[in-house]
């Protein structure tokens, strides 16, 4: 019966407690009734949704801190190396997983678009940041072009791809590691990024990187930087390094290191630079890949890190004279726009097998990095807690432990407890230096976690290997606070403090108005206008300060 309710002739919105019509069963009616009918039934459909909605809200809020917690648990076990309780982090792993399912279905029912955002870790805040929310609704044609070529969140891939140059049978690990077909299958991958750097990509005896260039093109990765292969008689073959870009390269430059040991004597390893433009008139992101000295084995491993310092200290030579573009104020060349430094850097940053703690090469490498490049912050570090295994990982079957990958990895790896599980692959980020100009950072660290590239065994039935390198990616994503799309969107304004050695500073991101507290108490109102209206504005302000004086009641 509909009872107790006026419906009017223009649909039902806002109204509740309406029985869904059993329409099998219902005789046809007047076309108002059946449009009644009709929207009765969409409003039972709204409430369905609503309630799903509440449901799944509740179960995040529930899951979530359970998840936080697991990961804190696992955190502390591993610095005190104790055991680890292992059935809560399975019950919370099984609720999340099956909350991500009913999160799956509740967005693909009703057609929600998650393209354009980009979940974030906002360091000092843990707030997710404005810019990875994407353009804002309804922008104009220059501004859609202009955001499409500087999008607000820059996608970013560090990957050792594993395609050595033709070469005899006794340099290889096995028979055939499938180049061609690995090179296929990772660029489905190459539309999820702005910016890749890849090492072992080598262009000696063979077309592959000029394929993957071209290719690469036509996801619009329309710039890149490649190492030199005109390297003989010194060298062999060449550096293996790579830079596609789907942002303009503005400048470009290239190290060689001195000839390393064992088979890396043989490539002409080194480094690249980029200078990436990121908006119309800026920033610029500087961008640096490098492949340093290999460890191949443990008697050779004080040798390969004497070897690594070497090379290290040359990069950071040259990355000081490309990166200092901007004259300070006593007259020397210093960097002033963010860094970012990524690559297989073939140094082991975890302490022991189960232990992701700084190693003490990775110590050293870090205060050479901040003695001469200023202050730097490992990203994937600082997401993950811990340093994650890039290279020769395993799992536990029982009790037995097994490599995850057998057929790109030299099987006398795992014999080791040196050079299995290691973390040899980085992304070092260095801010931004404004040198007396605005503190406000153009360019802010957002996400950073593993990419594991492992292979679909439903599109690859069959496949002999497991993965499509012998080591895992390193991914992240910058937030472009200045690119076209960012300055658009309407959010919330906020204040920040800066605290100078004369007093503080108030200062409103908008940049409309700003109050600066003087050492003697007064405070200076600065708009940005003329010196007439300033005036103005403070003979307003002193009279309403009177007048409310003169207001008060006398004790």
């Amino acid at each position: 019966m509909l009872t107790s309710f006026w419906y009017p002739t223009l649909g039902l919105k806002g109204y509740q407690d309406v029985p869904t019509p059993n329409r099998a069963n219902t005789r046809p009616q007047e076309p108002c009734a059946q449009e009644m009918l009709a929207a009765m039934y969409s409003l039972h459909e709204d409430m369905k949704a609503f309630q799903s909605k509440d449901s799944l809200r509740e179960q995040l809020e529930t899951v979530l801190p359970q998840l936080l917690e697991c990961k804190l648990q696992i955190q502390d076990s591993s610095a005190r190396q104790q055991p680890l309780e292992v059935d809560s982090c399975r019950e919370a792993l099984a609720s999340a997983r099956s909350c991500q399912q009913m999160a799956w279905k509740f967005l693909t029912s009703n057609g929600i678009d998650l393209s354009h955002v980009v979940p974030t870790k906002f360091a000092e805040e843990m707030l997710p940041h404005p810019a990875a929310f994407g353009p804002p609704s309804g922008p104009s044609l220059a501004e859609s072009i202009s955001a499409e070529v500087f999008p607000p969140v820059m996608r970013l891939l560090s990957y050792n791809l594993f395609l050595r140059a033709p070469a005899p049978q006794f340099t290889h690990n096995n028979e055939d590691d499938r180049k061609d077909e690995r090179l296929c299958r990772f660029v489905e991958h190459l539309a999820r990024y702005d910016l890749i750097c890849l090492q072992e990509v080598f262009g000696a005896f063979s077309q592959r990187r000029e394929w993957l260039i071209h290719v690469a093109q036509r996801f619009g990765l329309k710039d890149s930087h490649r190492s030199s292969t005109n390297v003989r008689p010194r060298f062999i073959v060449d550096g293996g390094l790579l830079i596609l870009s789907r942002l303009p390269i503005v400048y470009k430059s290239q190290l060689t290191f001195d000839p390393g040991m064992h088979l890396d004597r043989f490539s002409a390893k080194g480094a690249l630079y980029a200078k990436v433009q990121c908006g119309p008139t800026g920033p610029f992101l500087h961008v640096c890949t490098t492949h340093l000295q290999s460890t191949y084995s443990e008697d050779s491993a004080p040798f390969a890190q004497a070897t690594r310092h070497k090379q290290l200290q040359s990069l950071v030579h040259f990355l000081k004279e490309q990166t200092n573009d901007h004259i300070s104020d006593n007259g020397a060349f210093v960097r002033r726009w963010p860094l970012l430094l990524c690559g297989t850097l073939n140094f082991n940053g975890r302490r022991g097998l189960m232990d992701g703690g700084h190693s003490a090469e990775y110590r050293a490498v870090l205060q050479l990095l901040k003695e001469q490049l200023g202050e730097v912050r490992d990203l994937l570090f600082d997401v993950a807690g811990c340093h994650p295994v890039t290279y020769a990982d395993t799992r536990l079957t029982g009790s037995q432990e097994v490599p995850v990958e057998r057929v790109l990895t030299n099987a006398s790896v795992y014999k080791s407890n040196t050079l299995k599980r290691q973390c040899l692959d980085y992304m070092f980020f260095f801010p931004y230096q404004p040198h007396g100009e605005s503190t406000h950072e153009p360019v802010v660290p957002a996400t950073c976690q593993i990419q594991k590239f492992a292979v679909d065994r439903s599109q690859d039935v069959g496949a002999p290997v497991t993965q499509l390198s012998d080591h895992y990616g390193v991914e992240g994503s910058l937030a472009i606070i200045e690119s076209p799309a960012y300055l658009t969107a309407e959010r919330p304004e906020q204040r920040s403090r800066i605290t100078d050695s004369q007093g503080y500073k108030l200062a409103s991101v908008s940049g409309e108005e700003t109050a600066t507290a003087q050492p003697d108490g007064q405070v200076q109102l600065d708009s940005g206008g003329d010196g007439v209206a300033e005036e103005a504005a403070r003979q307003e302000a002193a009279a309403e300060v009177e007048a409310v004086a003169d207001a008060e009641p006398t004790p």
